[in-house]
């Protein structure tokens, strides 16, 4: 019986960095990343090394280490326990949205909102976990 791998992490990501830019240092992955026009600091990268990240990361976030491990966005989407990439569901709104009335556009809201909070129920927080 063979076991499956762990699923990859943000960690996972920050040791690739680590190693494929040859440095122990955050601060040096973190001068790195912003010398390219990213933005993140080290605090950041440190907490999910060490598996104290208790946020959703940003976009800005994981285009910043997936920069600096050298893999797609979505690799690193979905090592933050994100899933797949999905399209940005505000493109997809049929082309007259906007000529909803106030009534209607809070109904569709509530709806919205109330879809987002079960997702943020079942989705983890950080997507890495420290040893």
């Amino acid at each position: 019986m063979t076991t499956e791998p762990a699923p990859e992490t943000l960690r996972d990501l920050i040791l690739l960095a680590l190693d494929r830019l040859d440095t122990p240092y955050l601060t040096v992955l973190e001068r790195i990343a912003q010398d390219a026009g990213h933005r993140i600091v080290h605090t950041t990268l440190a907490q999910i090394y060490k598996g104290t990240y208790n946020s959703v990361p940003s976009k800005r976030t994981l285009e910043a280490i997936a920069f600096l491990a050298g893999v797609p966005y979505a690799r690193a989407h979905q090592a933050a326990g994100l899933g797949p990439v999905q399209s940005s569901f505000a493109k997809t709104l049929p082309r007259h949205v906007d000529r909803l009335t106030p009534r209607q556009r809070e109904a569709v809201l509530v709806h919205i909102r109330s879809y987002l909070e079960e997702t943020r129920a079942t989705t983890p927080t950080t997507g890495s976990e420290a040893p």
